[in-house]
C-alpha cells in the first residue's frame, strides 16, 4: 500500500483554446503555420478543449461556400473528434469581450485553465494582458512556437 502512496499525481497536459478560425487554418486549410501547435495536440503534449457550442459554431461554418469549395469532407469532422476535448459550457468569467460571439473562448480558457488561447481575432487579442494575469496566454496562432516549457513566441517578450 505503501507503493501507491508514493506515486506521483498523474500529469495533465496544458491545454490549450483554439478559435473557430485557428482550427480552420489547421484542419480545411492545412496552413503550415499551424503545425507547430497542431502536432502538440495531435501527440497529447496539449489538449485542445472545446464546448458544444463552439462545435455547433465549427459545424456551421463548414457549411460556408469558401469552405466547402476546400471540400474538407469527414477528415475535418474526423480530426475534430478525435482531438478535441469536450467540456461544460462554462461560466462567464471576469473579462469580457468586445465581441459576445468570441466570449465563450476566453470563458473556456479561463474556466479551463487553459494555458494559451489562439486566435486572430482583434476583440480576443485585445484581451492578451488581463488574461495573462488570470495565466492565459493569448496570442496569435502563427507566434506560437515548441519553444522551452512550450512557451509560445509571444510569452517571451
Amino acid at each position: 500500500m505503501s507503493d501507491l502512496c508514493a506515486l506521483p499525481p498523474p500529469v495533465s497536459p496544458l491545454r490549450i483554446v483554439l478559435d473557430t478560425n485557428v482550427v480552420l487554418d489547421w484542419l480545411v486549410f492545412d496552413d503550415p503555420l499551424a503545425r507547430g501547435w497542431s502536432q502538440a495536440i495531435v501527440t497529447g503534449m496539449v489538449e485542445w478543449v472545446v464546448t458544444d457550442s463552439i462545435y455547433a459554431e465549427w459545424q456551421r461554418v463548414l457549411e460556408y461556400d469558401a469552405v466547402r469549395r476546400r471540400s474538407p469532407g469527414p477528415s475535418a469532422l474526423e480530426a475534430w473528434h478525435r482531438h478535441a476535448r469536450r467540456c461544460h459550457e462554462p461560466p462567464r468569467c471576469v473579462l469580457r469581450c468586445a465581441d459576445p460571439d468570441d466570449q465563450v473562448f476566453i470563458d473556456l480558457a479561463v474556466a479551463e485553465g487553459a494555458r494559451w488561447l489562439l486566435t486572430k481575432d482583434r476583440a480576443l487579442l485585445a484581451l492578451a494582458r488581463p488574461a495573462a494575469r488570470l495565466a492565459v496566454q493569448v496570442g496569435p496562432p502563427a507566434a506560437w512556437s515548441m519553444g522551452a516549457g512550450l512557451q509560445p513566441a509571444w510569452a517571451a517578450s
